[in-house]
């Protein structure tokens, strides 16, 4: 295996693993801290439409 595949492949991955960390953090968080944020905020939190 070439320098410049490595150097690829090791891009692709860490673009792959961004793009996860992302997902995660736009749909898992939302929904896991919902109930902590209507506590913080001072106006009754809507119910997210999915």
């Amino acid at each position: 295996m070439n320098l410049q595949k490595l150097l690829l492949t090791r891009r692709f991955i860490s673009t792959m693993a961004y793009f996860a960390m992302q997902s995660v953090f736009f749909i898992y968080l939302p929904q896991s801290f919902a109930s902590d944020w209507a506590a913080v905020c001072s106006e009754p939190m809507q119910e997210p439409a999915y």
